[in-house]
């Protein structure tokens, strides 16, 4: 995702607070398929060890939901991203990320996906 549009989608109101993170959608511009950006900041995460680890957190937390989805629904993977790339997702990861229980993570992500329409 390209740094305009990542601010383009800070700056509108469509957003989702959980108590781990602030997930932002917005209607994807373009049919990239990089629609999901991890902003995890130096000023929550001080090493670049822990933001990776908070980055493959959320990117795995977001595959496994992509998994369940299409077991749920009995569809495949192939046609569930491809519902996920109508939309840009801005992953915002709250201080004290790191200390999350992997499946409340991948709950809580399922859980905001759904309140944003976007399963």
């Amino acid at each position: 995702m390209k740094n305009q549009e990542i601010t383009t989608l800070i700056g509108q109101k469509r957003a989702y607070n959980s108590s781990s993170f602030l997930l932002r959608v917005g209607e994807n511009m373009e049919s990239s398929p990089k629609n999901i950006a991890i902003l995890a900041s130096k000023k929550n995460f001080k090493t670049a060890v822990l933001r990776n680890t908070v980055r493959r957190l959320i990117k795995n937390a977001v595959n496994k939901v992509i998994i369940e989805i299409s077991d749920s629904k009995k569809t495949t993977i192939k046609e569930i991203k491809a519902l996920f790339n109508r939309y840009s997702l801005v992953f915002s990861p709250k201080k004290g990320f790191e200390k999350i229980v992997f499946s409340d993570l991948v709950e809580e992500i399922k859980q905001s996906l759904i309140k944003n329409g976007i399963i």
